[in-house]
């Protein structure tokens, strides 16, 4: 009876001095900060000084000429600069002579270059001066624009997307009305792409465009659109200026044909496509006699000429031959621009 006695004062005890006890909790993580994001640029008045086109006298081994030089911002306030022998009229005019450097702006707001052996100095949205051993650059701040730009419907043509300087559009053409008009005469890019209520065969096509100001992204992810004709054949849109352009970037047929010269503007100037298609010719027996064909002209150097396509390329809304199919505008996450928009039917 005395252990029994014991063990159970023991046991008191042990209970009693338990409730005194304390556990910690564990400790809660700490949220993630959110990532920042920067947002794009759509209004022009903001975009940097510096990004922009130069032209002047370049020479290159001695051997002297017109001269372009293309102004590129990138993230962490890194520039590059691409130095072209050339001027735009035709993608003939650009030679195939390519010098780049980089570099940051300096206390006085100038931009100090180097790179290929080559030194540099950009004087704010004024001039550009670079050299090296046997060459040099002087060129001044220029601002090239489509020839196309503003182009008026012919008699006959059907508007897609009605231009007024100062006016939202009417977006009774089109099927995702989503996609917001703006006061500037423009629709912007919404949530899902965007077809025509209209199906079309073989037209030509005028369509106007720009891309926001975004140089904290890359690639794919900076002003990325596309103009599918047929739902089903992309014409690439996007901020590709001053790339040495691939199958994906602006102009490109994608994944199927690389433009024959980047003819892409600055961010937020627009920018013109004028596309011709050749619908499919199929015979009787059901046979496709004629593939369809693209020639595109942007910003009014022509950078393909009846280029056979495929059943459709990446990310179509269809594919096979169709005789007639909606024009489709891409939504691909990034607010580009579109207005202008007319097609003759052929």
């Amino acid at each position: 009876m005395k252990r029994i006695a014991l063990s159970l004062l023991i046991a008191a005890a042990l209970i009693a001095s338990a409730g005194n006890l304390s556990i910690a909790a564990p400790k809660k993580k700490k949220p993630a900060p959110p990532k920042k994001v920067t947002p794009p640029v759509t209004d022009p008045e903001k975009v940097d000084k510096y990004t922009g086109e130069y032209t002047g006298s370049f020479v290159v081994d001695g051997k002297k000429g017109d001269g372009l030089a293309q102004i590129i911002a990138e993230k962490d306030g890194q520039y590059r600069a691409v130095l072209m022998r050339g001027l735009w009229k035709t993608a003939k005019d650009i030679k195939q002579v390519r010098i780049e450097l980089t570099g940051k702006a300096d206390k006085d707001g100038n931009i100090q270059l180097e790179g290929g052996g080559w030194t540099g100095t950009l004087v704010g949205r004024k001039t550009l001066v670079a050299k090296c051993d046997k060459g040099s650059f002087d060129g001044k701040w220029t601002v090239r624009k489509s020839p196309t730009l503003c182009a008026k419907p012919p008699k006959g043509a059907i508007v897609l997307l009605p231009f007024e300087p100062g006016k939202k559009p009417s977006m009774d053409e089109w099927t995702n009305k989503g996609w917001p008009a703006l006061s500037n005469g423009a629709m912007r890019v919404g949530r899902g792409s965007n077809f025509t209520v209209r199906k079309f065969g073989s037209m030509k096509l005028h369509i106007e465009w720009r891309c926001p100001y975004e140089p904290h992204r890359r690639g794919q992810g900076r002003g990325n659109s596309g103009v599918y004709t047929q739902k089903r054949y992309e014409v690439q849109v996007l901020e590709s200026f001053g790339l040495a352009s691939k199958s994906n970037d602006a102009g490109s047929i994608y994944r199927v044909a690389n433009t024959k010269i980047n003819a892409s503007l600055p961010p937020l100037q627009w920018q013109t496509y004028d596309i011709e298609f050749q619908s499919a010719v199929v015979g009787a027996d059901g046979k496709v006699k004629t593939p369809p064909m693209l020639t595109v002209s942007h910003n009014g150097i022509e950078i393909h000429k009846n280029q056979v396509l495929p059943s459709k390329t990446t990310a179509a809304a269809a594919s096979g031959i169709t005789p007639k199919d909606s024009l489709m505008l891409q939504d691909h996450g990034n607010k580009v621009e579109y207005r202008n928009i007319w097609i003759v039917e052929k």
